[in-house]
């Protein structure tokens, strides 16, 4: 009977084990996001998280698009232009336009990308939803999120580190990669970002 009861505490001890790496693993993921700020804007508070700045090289943007295919293609080519890694996640002809834009951004947290934008969102009017549901696990992750013309943005500002104002005419526009890259290495931006898309290759 001796070796079944060491075979049962080693076995406890190996679950004991699992359970405390869990809670480490919990504990990790919840510090991701900051105390009452949002992921990509805590630059000027004290609950700024410390880290070093991103290699352009490492850069790799998840862009969720929208009904608007020319907008679009307006979003990925100052990415390309800027010499950017980006990839684009389509919801056009999609049936509900929502959940495919909800479910684009979970794969985008998976693929642990350096930021997410997501162009032209629409919340629903309870402020409730798939959309918000999906910028919640973004911010777990610890991933910024850019909403780049929103028709309806969340009612939590918590859960996007900037809206963009694409305007290529404005004089005092920010040029598109420059905003992105202060969002992932939580530079201080405002909340609201006029931006051009008209970038030179680097």
């Amino acid at each position: 009977m001796r070796p079944v009861t060491r075979s049962v505490r080693r076995r406890g001890g190996v679950r004991a084990a699992l359970a405390l790496l869990l809670c480490v693993v919990v504990a990790m993921t919840s510090a991701c996001a900051p105390d009452g700020k949002a992921v990509g804007r805590t630059a000027e508070t004290d609950t700024a998280i410390d880290h070093d700045s991103v290699d352009r090289s490492d850069i790799l943007i998840g862009v969720v698009g929208s009904d608007d295919a020319s907008s679009d293609r307006r979003l990925m080519g100052a990415f390309d232009a800027a010499g950017l890694n980006a990839f684009y996640a389509s919801v056009v002809g999609a049936g509900n336009v929502e959940r495919a834009g909800a479910d684009s951004v979970g794969d985008m947290v998976d693929r642990a990308v350096k930021a997410i934008v997501v162009n032209r969102m629409a919340v629903g009017r309870t402020g409730r939803g798939p959309w918000v549901d999906a910028l919640q696990r973004a911010r777990r992750a610890g991933i910024p999120v850019v909403l780049s013309d929103p028709v309806t943005p969340p009612h939590d500002r918590l859960l996007y580190a900037a809206i963009w104002k694409v305007d290529d005419h404005a004089s005092h526009a920010t040029p598109i990669e420059r905003s992105v890259t202060e969002v992932i290495n939580d530079l201080p931006h405002q909340a609201t970002v006029t931006v051009t898309t008209r970038t030179a290759r680097p």
